[in-house]
């Protein structure tokens, strides 16, 4: 059995985009015959062979994503559009979805897997094998995280719209099978499909570090800086710990602004530079400097917006859990109750709340650490295991 790991929002060179199709390819290559990624034409080429992915997607998110290669829909495109669709984007990506079913031959013995799954993908997707003959068509694995699910000009709410297809798939014959990144995800998407979703966080792929042994304590705020992750609340977070204590034995490392953005907040930037112990690093870095700084840090801070995240999940604490990495969040998030389940940090309710949670774990013995995270760690390898081999075909 093949798995086709698809992802058409694959296409920034930034974030958690490029490293998360890598992990879930690298998870499960091993459990089928051959494990596929496709990501979006317009993603780097040489970022695409690098990782291995096929760049197969055309670009549908224009408005949504930023794509530094992106063209525009030409005029022919719009006039072509067949008048079945109220949608020129789903015919793009039903175009996308037949060409798949023929460049690779799919079939009934494969898996089409959408890890982080995007309107447009999954729509042409359905449309395309409810096309095919019922012997033939493969099995549609669908995991939400709550982001490009919503990301349609043409509908007032999406998700909906989204969620209405699949329903009416299944009831066709189309064999689908869903998961969320949450529990409470998981539970809201249950209700609308009127079936059961399994509950898939990360899958494995990362070795545990071992905790930083100096005197300082670094505290990493991991991939871009994004507003919903809290970014413009760091500068006062950072500036209150400084004033309690001035030895510096607390340290921060952050990302700045993508430089689109961040030329409207020069200010606020300049500030957080100005902070001391506190590294800002640029927009966009290497999976391999991402890497270096889980090593050098001893924990993880995520002040993230809870309304955004009151579905959501967070790759950043995933990869903290895998790396053992403690986390510091604000309650009212989908994965503060993550955090809580795993024991894998502390979870508080104000600014000034996570202020204090920042001196007390970084009074925390190492070796209470250590074996703490540990234990997370462990509770997460575990239970993803298990999720994924309940959830998805994993041959052993």
């Amino acid at each position: 059995m093949r798995l086709f790991i698809c992802d058409p929002a694959c296409v920034q060179s930034f974030g958690h985009n490029v490293v998360a199709l890598k992990y879930f390819r690298d998870a499960f290559k091993e459990n089928f015959s051959d494990a596929i990624a496709l990501c979006c034409k317009e993603l780097d080429q040489k970022l695409a062979k690098f990782y291995d992915f096929e760049p197969f997607y055309q670009f549908y998110y224009d408005g949504y994503i930023q794509s530094p290669n992106h063209q525009p829909l030409g005029a022919d495109k719009l006039r072509d559009c067949p008048l079945r669709y109220i949608d020129v984007l789903e015919w793009v990506a039903t175009e996308d979805a037949v060409k798949m079913v023929s460049q690779f031959a799919i079939s009934a013995n494969d898996a089409v897997f959408f890890p982080h799954l995007d309107f447009y993908g999954v729509a042409g997707a359905i449309n395309a094998f409810l096309e095919m003959p019922a012997s033939s068509r493969p099995t549609l694995y669908l995991r939400f995280i709550g982001v490009m699910e919503n990301a349609s000009p043409s509908y007032r709410d999406p998700t909906p719209e989204l969620i209405a297809r699949i329903r009416r798939a299944k009831e066709q014959g189309l064999k689908i099978s869903c998961s969320a990144e949450t529990p409470r995800l998981a539970d809201f998407l249950a209700v609308l499909l009127g079936d059961v979703v399994s509950v898939t966080p990360y899958p494995d792929f990362g070795s545990p570090m071992p905790l930083p042994s100096g005197a300082e304590f670094t505290y990493f705020c991991p991939g871009s800086a994004r507003f919903d992750k809290g970014f413009l609340t760091l500068a006062e977070i950072f500036s209150q710990v400084r004033r309690r204590s001035q030895d510096l034995k607390i340290r921060f490392i952050t990302q700045s602004l993508p430089y689109r953005e961040g030329k409207h907040w020069q200010n606020y930037t300049s500030a957080l530079y100005a902070i001391p112990g506190v590294e800002v690093c640029e927009p966009t870095i290497s999976e391999a400097a991402m890497l270096d700084n889980y090593r050098r840090s001893s924990a993880l801070l995520l002040p993230y917006d809870t309304t955004i995240y009151e579905r959501r999940g967070s790759a950043a604490m995933m990869e903290g859990v895998s790396f053992c990495r403690p986390v510091i969040t604000y309650d009212g998030s989908a994965f503060a109750d993550q955090v809580r389940y795993y024991g894998c940090g502390l979870v508080v309710s104000s600014p000034e709340e996570m202020v204090d949670a920042i001196f007390k774990l970084a009074q925390t013995p190492r070796e209470t650490m250590a074996i703490q995270t540990m234990q997370s760690n462990y509770r997460f390898r575990k239970d993803v295991k298990q999720s994924y081999a309940s959830w998805l075909p994993v041959q052993s």
